[in-house]
């Protein structure tokens, strides 16, 4: 058995659905259907997403919201996208030792 084509479709498995999570979380999320995350949608997103991980009872501060808006907003338009939401994911996963390829 190849190992490495195994840990592909793991990769690709735990992919595929963190971007199936983040992309609900995000339509949820977005209730005005701007197709963009503001500001003030963004704590509960950040409870939805801290939900996913166990963490039921996760507050985020003020702080926490200005700095993950810091931290996934690529363009700086003050506003996130899902385009830029997806690539925050991605690169979580990666930095969690998750093999991702981009295309």
């Amino acid at each position: 058995m190849n190992n490495g084509n195994l840990n592909l479709c793991v990769s690709f498995s735990i992919v595929f659905h963190s971007l199936d999570v983040a992309r609900r979380i995000f339509q949820k999320i977005d209730v005005d259907g701007s197709g963009f995350i503001e500001e003030d949608e963004v704590p509960e997103l950040l409870k939805l997403t801290y939900k996913q991980m166990g963490f039921a009872n996760y507050v985020p501060s003020s702080e926490d919201v200005r700095s993950w808006i810091k931290m996934t907003d690529v363009d700086d338009d003050g506003k996130i996208s899902l385009d830029e939401y997806e690539f925050l994911v991605l690169k979580s996963l990666e930095k969690a030792g998750i093999r991702v390829e981009y295309m």
